[in-house]
């Protein structure tokens, strides 16, 4: 089963932009939902972050719908 992802940008009452990978399992439910965050930006970190992908497709392969 492979996991599949898409970027979705929402629209914060502040005028600022969140950016989010949802990844998704191709089950028919999801047996959860998982939040993802990423390392500080300072550090290294971003959306884009190996560990945050690593981490998003095991959740995936479990059944969990992850937002990153």
């Amino acid at each position: 089963m492979q996991a599949a992802h898409h970027n979705i940008i929402h629209a914060l009452r502040s005028g600022e932009q969140l950016e989010v990978t949802v990844w998704h399992a191709k089950t028919p439910a999801p047996l959860g939902v998982a939040v993802v965050a990423h390392p500080h930006p300072l550090q290294g970190g971003s959306m884009n972050h190996k560990v945050v992908h690593s981490i998003a497709k095991a959740l995936t392969q479990l059944g969990y719908l992850c937002y990153c």
